[in-house]
């Protein structure tokens, strides 16, 4: 992650050492929470920012993609009943 990316408010309050300290504690704590993750992805979603959560967006077997971070899999809690007419 390169400092540029900062935005410019936050560049005072992170020199390029503290920037690389986070990046790599990120990556860390991603890896801790995310055991099952290819680390390639949480480097690519540590770098990108949540911008970088739409390269998985309409993945279903991603561990980022939408259907993990928005929950369960929504049709499970879709229940037809028939109804006599």
């Amino acid at each position: 992650m390169a400092l540029r990316l900062l935005h410019p408010e936050m560049k005072p309050l992170l020199d390029a050492d503290a920037l690389a300290i986070l990046h790599e504690r990120s990556i860390v704590d991603g890896r801790r929470l995310f055991p099952a993750a290819p680390i390639d992805d949480i480097r690519y979603l540590v770098d990108q920012g949540i911008s970088g959560q739409t390269a998985f967006r309409t993945t279903r077997s991603a561990r980022f993609s939408y259907r993990y971070s928005d929950g369960p899999d929504p049709m499970a809690l879709v229940h037809v009943h028939d109804v006599p007419r």
